[in-house]
């Protein structure tokens, strides 16, 4: 009987869930110099949040950083994890407001993300702006996703 509970108990314990922290990379390639920010949107949506993690980019110059991710995972599931939700903020194309990028199921390979415009809190209301096609490559890395974008050039 002590064994059937040891191995019960034990077969609890190792079919559990717990948190892994990923670190996804990013680098930002743009058109013109100017100054570029990637910044985790679930921790704060203001110009001052984001202006946290700015940096330069320029042509052959991408701006780069990494981005925590964290995810619930069973003990032995080693996929990457299943989603990212960033913001991008383009102060040269707007100060307004930064770009999010949020996918639920993120898939290695090329494709165009439309991302679409959030204006900071403001007492004074924003004009809408467009999406910002994003030209993206998507690659696992190892310990967490690499993504390379590359907004649209605005202007």
């Amino acid at each position: 009987m002590r064994l059937v509970i040891a191995v019960v108990l034990g077969l609890g314990l190792l079919s559990g869930c717990g948190t892994k922290s990923f670190s996804d990379s990013y680098a930002v390639t743009v058109d013109s110099p100017q100054r570029v920010s990637i910044f985790d949107s679930m921790m704060g949506e203001s110009a001052e949040w984001a202006e946290k993690t700015m940096g330069p980019a320029a042509p052959g110059a991408p701006y780069t950083t990494q981005v925590s991710n964290l995810t619930t995972k069973m003990i032995f599931d080693n996929s990457l994890a299943p989603s990212i939700r960033v913001g991008l903020y383009l102060p040269a194309v707007t100060q307004e407001g930064y770009y999010a990028i949020g996918m639920n199921s993120v898939v290695a390979g090329s494709q165009t993300y439309e991302a679409p415009f959030i204006p900071w809190f403001s007492e004074t209301p924003v004009d809408p702006r467009p999406p910002l096609p994003i030209a993206m490559e998507i690659s696992e890395g190892p310990n967490g996703w690499v993504i390379n974008m590359t907004p649209e050039p605005q202007g």
